[in-house]
């Protein structure tokens, strides 16, 4: 993979109406199931046990949408093809150096508060992601932070040389 430095930013990278009418779709069908519910409750009382199980299979259903939404990969705005990720450089900030852990590269290895769910060292390993599209080399002004676990070995190799 080339260096991210040699890829045009742009702001939209993602083409997402697909993702965006099932979301909507769900938030629909969600606020229609709810509403019902509390517009039976204030005008005639609770609705029929028959009624009020219908409304819940449509509020799971809607959630089952969006979170199928969340899901669904991404493609480029402009050639279509499957967005991946590309790694940007680590530049420390205030947020970082509090985390008082070691840099080396374009990752930080530090103990967080992330890492302290998912990570059996309690370390985690920081970088910056950008999403991109190597066939238009393409990618998305700005960055995340993205978090991966470390192991012990990996660990006690970055603590050695410290």
């Amino acid at each position: 993979m080339d260096s991210p430095e040699t890829y045009n930013r742009v702001n939209i990278i993602e083409k997402n109406i697909l993702r965006t009418l099932l979301a909507v779709f769900a938030t629909l069908l969600i606020s229609a199931s709810i509403g019902s519910v509390v517009h039976f409750s204030i005008t005639i009382g609770l609705p029929p046990l028959k009624d009020l199980i219908i409304y819940a299979v449509g509020t799971l259903v809607g959630l089952a949408i969006w979170f199928y939404a969340k899901t669904i990969t991404s493609y480029c705005h402009f050639c279509g093809g499957e967005l991946s990720h590309i790694n940007r450089d680590m530049i420390l900030s205030s947020d970082y150096l509090a985390m008082q852990g070691t840099k080396k590269g374009n990752y930080y290895y530090a103990p967080c508060k992330w890492a302290e769910k998912y990570s059996p060292t309690g370390w985690a390993k920081i970088s910056h992601q950008a999403t991109a599209c190597h066939h238009c080399r393409i990618s998305k002004e700005g960055y995340q932070a993205h978090y991966d676990v470390v192991s012990h070995e990996e660990l006690a190799k970055t603590q050695s040389k410290r």
